[in-house]
């Protein structure tokens, strides 16, 4: 009874640091992994809310207005990442397929230098 009594104080507090800190108990990756940082953004249409073509000094970007969400909704902020695509008929296909693959409710990746997307990944069911 006195083993039993000890052991489970330490399960609790065992279960409570792996929930805390979102540590994952099988070995299988999460799709999409999920390492957002500072120079890499894993994120959805649910987080996109515009995709917008704009020109700034003589380049074409395409625009995502993204938000980061608050606990609460109203206390989201929305920020401008700008994805430098080239020529006009370049843009408008890239633009295509980038708002029918976050309309399919799949997710993207997107590597950051600052505000300046470098690279788009599209990741899909596939595991691409």
């Amino acid at each position: 009874p006195f083993a039993s009594v000890l052991w489970a104080p330490i399960l609790l507090i065992l279960i409570a640091v792996l929930t805390i800190h979102n540590v994952q108990l099988s070995a299988e990756e999460v799709y999409p992994h999920t390492g957002s940082s500072l120079f890499f953004r894993v994120t959805n249409r649910k987080y996109i809310s515009h995709l917008v073509f704009e020109s700034i000094d003589r380049q074409n970007y395409i625009t995502l207005i993204t938000t980061h969400a608050g606990v609460w909704a109203f206390q989201s902020r929305s920020h401008a990442l700008h994805y430098p695509c080239g020529s006009a008929t370049e843009c408008l296909a890239e633009m295509r397929r980038l708002n029918d693959f976050l309309d399919s409710g799949w997710n993207i990746g997107l590597r950051l230098n600052g505000s300046i997307i470098t690279e788009i990944i599209y990741y899909d069911p596939d595991g691409s």
